[in-house]
């Protein structure tokens, strides 16, 4: 039987036969329409999406202090580190309302200008990474921060005790308190110079809250103590691995009278 060669033409046909089967499938045609019509949809609900805005609340400030120029320049970050700011942002429903989207807005501030010690009141800046073109910042809560540059600096101080009578004390009948001993002698204090200087004493402070009828030993805390009371030290720091101690002292007082009898008094003498 000889093969019948099969053209170029009959292939096309048989192709075109192939397409007009499938065109006459109902079915078929059904799941292809409904495929098209979403894939409409979806592309006319990106383009004509009505734009919002919509505010990012707490989008923390980047600090970069590692190689910045106060870093080089031998200084130390002291205070507040945590800065957030909330931030406005224009764009598609469908793009600003991502769960996502937030992570595309980044905070920053420029240490560059910070090359003496003080408080700087820094600029921000608020952008928008490149994957969130679309989108544009309308507005953020906060243009500036302040941030506390210093050299780190370590001074030995003399301590001395005091203590606190706080609400609940009180001293038992017949017992007497007694100076205050501290464990040690001196502590050393650590934190930025500025105020590490301005230090004139330093106390370890106790507080007494119950009833005191014995010899108490009491784990201090550590008070830098300025020229006035409203100098303040919140950068200052006792860092040490042994704690420091007060004790007080409490001793019994009481008064005896004594009775003294004689035995072979004389007989001409009396006893008052």
């Amino acid at each position: 039987v000889k093969a019948r060669e099969i053209s170029m033409s009959d292939t096309k046909k048989v192709k075109k036969l192939s397409f007009s089967a499938l065109l006459e499938n109902n079915k078929i045609v059904f799941v292809f329409s409904v495929i098209v019509a979403i894939l409409c949809w979806f592309a006319v609900s990106m383009y004509q999406t009505p734009e919002t805005e919509k505010v990012f609340q707490d989008v923390k400030v980047q600090i970069n202090f590692e190689g910045s120029t106060p870093y080089n320049n031998g200084f130390e970050l002291y205070g507040n580190t945590d800065y957030y700011v909330d931030v406005t942002v224009k764009g598609k429903s469908y793009i600003v309302n991502d769960s996502s989207f937030s992570e595309n807005i980044v905070a920053t501030v420029s240490l560059s200008s910070v090359t003496t010690a003080g408080v700087y009141s820094l600029p921000l800046s608020v952008k928008l990474a490149e994957e969130a073109e679309d989108a544009e910042i309308t507005n953020f809560s906060s243009n500036y921060i302040e941030l506390y540059f210093d050299e780190p600096a370590a001074k030995t101080f003399d301590v001395s005790a005091e203590v606190e009578e706080d609400k609940g004390y009180s001293l038992a009948e017949g017992f007497i308190r007694e100076n205050p001993r501290v464990s040690v002698d001196t502590v050393t204090l650590t934190g930025p110079s500025l105020e590490i200087n301005k230090i004139v004493s330093v106390k370890a402070v106790v507080s007494l809250t119950e009833e005191l009828s014995s010899t108490q030993t009491l784990e201090a805390t550590i008070v830098p103590v300025g020229a006035t009371d409203k100098q303040t030290f919140t950068n200052v720091k006792f860092e040490s691995d042994e704690p420091v101690y007060v004790t007080v002292p409490v001793t019994f007082s009481a008064e005896y009278k004594p009775t003294v009898t004689f035995t072979n008094m004389p007989a001409a003498y009396k006893a008052d």
